[in-house]
């Protein structure tokens, strides 16, 4: 984050909201702190200083994702820089999300063509809409089994080998891609 020109770090962005070290944090307890932190930290609180409402921005940008979470955590937990995980993206589904978003884009570009043409796109389009809400649930269903296992991991925290969180971070990094990749299609269909 940029703060009047200068890189803005947040060295540990557990202490900046004075929570714990761990790989789960309850997104709705994240919230509320967020705010009853930023009540105080606010420049209007803090002589016109922006900097320590900016520091919990992006602190909370930090906390509130789950692999920059893992990611942070684990540069913190090891002095030996963040290690890799063994994660190998499903390439079926990656090429899956590409062609949906490549349908879309291609007949998002044909809403300009004569009466006929845009009947055959239009229907083209609710059927790749049906297919891309489908694809999109699969993520979903998936993103929902990642949080669990990085609840089942918190469970067992410190005790937890660095390399199956990091692995569990770019899984989760993946899943974002393609759902906000298919989020961005079904948005062009929509005319947006």
């Amino acid at each position: 984050m940029l703060l009047r020109g200068k890189l803005l770090r947040v060295t540990d962005a557990f202490a900046e909201f004075g929570v714990e070290r761990r790989p789960w944090l309850d997104p709705a307890a994240l919230q509320s702190r967020y705010h009853e932190l930023a009540a105080v930290r606010h420049p209007d609180k803090c002589g016109g200083n922006p900097s320590p409402l900016s520091r919990l921005n992006e602190a909370r940008r930090i906390l509130a994702s789950p692999p920059l979470r893992l990611r942070h955590l684990l540069s913190l937990a090891t002095s030996r820089g963040t290690p890799t995980g063994k994660f190998h993206p499903d390439f079926e589904m990656f090429s899956h999300v590409g062609t949906l978003a490549k349908k879309a884009e291609e007949l998002s570009g044909k809403n300009a063509s004569p009466a006929l043409a845009a009947a055959v796109a239009k229907a083209g389009a609710a059927s790749l809409q049906t297919e891309i809400s489908a694809t999109l649930d699969r993520i979903q269903l998936q993103i929902r089994t990642l949080e669990e296992k990085i609840r089942s991991l918190d469970a067992v925290w410190p005790d937890v080998d660095p390399h199956s969180l990091s692995a569990v971070a770019e899984e989760f990094s993946y899943l974002k891609k393609w759902r906000d990749s298919l989020l961005s299609a079904r948005t062009r269909l929509l005319g947006g």
